[in-house]
């Protein structure tokens, strides 16, 4: 739904024709995507998907260190990769050296592998110590990430450094107590719709980097605006879109358990 809707936007506005690579999640190892740029991370999760089936089913009959160094394997081979085949063409943007899985795909792989450690391993966790700790990296990851130019360390190492500090804060928030607000509905919603604000926020910041560019408005007002169109927007395509969907996918799988 939301990749008919971005070709119509460049269809009418661009006059640009549809390309079938993106039925298939292709876009992502193109040198540009040229419309519904934000979904070449979903072609890097639909990869991994696809390969974890692989990867499950070789490693089955294998010991834990043995998968857990295989896991290893595949968390640092994008970051060889990177380092090898980026290092003389990456450029800041979406571009191949930028989005296509292959360089990317530690960025879900990490979050498979300390899963995988938390099931099958037990972890004596030191609480508040490691929170503040994570929270403090989370911190400085986030400022070093917005802030930093465009860099060849920011591209290799510093992505996986990146991508690590994110997999630790799911282990610290996994292992915490329930924060209060996380508990109120206004989150609760926001969580829920999450992934059609994903899908559906690029259309709201196209519009009003238009508007900001041609008119003289001040820079609150188009910030606070924009922010609640975008929940308005993702909150209505999840009503109308995701929910009825996700509805229609349990009532298939309930029939066929039954």
């Amino acid at each position: 739904a939301a990749l008919i809707v971005s070709f119509l936007m460049v269809y009418f506005f661009r006059n640009e024709t549809f390309d079938i690579g993106y039925l298939v999640f292709l876009q992502n190892f193109y040198d540009e995507i040229k419309f519904f740029k934000v979904s070449w991370s979903l072609c890097v999760e639909e990869h991994f998907y696809l390969l974890f089936v692989v990867f499950a089913f070789i490693t089955s009959g294998l010991s834990k260190n043995k998968v857990i160094t295989s896991w290893l394997i595949v968390c640092l081979v994008p970051l060889a990769l990177r380092i090898i085949l980026g290092y003389n063409n990456y450029q800041e943007g979406f571009n191949f050296y930028a989005t296509a899985s292959i360089f990317r795909i530690d960025g879900i792989a990490m979050g498979a592998f300390f899963a995988y450690l938390i099931n099958n391993y037990t972890i004596k966790y030191r609480g508040k110590f490691i929170n503040n700790l994570v929270l403090l990296m989370t911190l400085i990851s986030i400022g070093l990430w917005i802030s930093g130019e465009p860099s060849y360390f920011k591209y290799t190492l510093g992505y996986f450094l990146f991508v690590l500090n994110a997999a630790m804060l799911m282990v610290s928030l996994y292992y915490s107590s329930p924060v209060k607000i996380g508990e109120t509905i206004f989150v609760k919603q926001i969580a829920l719709m999450a992934y059609s604000i994903y899908l559906t926020h690029a259309w709201v910041l196209n519009l009003f980097n238009i508007i900001h560019k041609k008119y003289s408005i001040n820079d609150f007002i188009i910030v606070t605006s924009c922010l609640l169109i975008i929940l308005v927007l993702g909150y209505l395509f999840y009503r109308s879109i995701e929910k009825p969907t996700i509805n229609m996918r349990n009532n298939l799988l309930s029939k066929r358990n039954s």
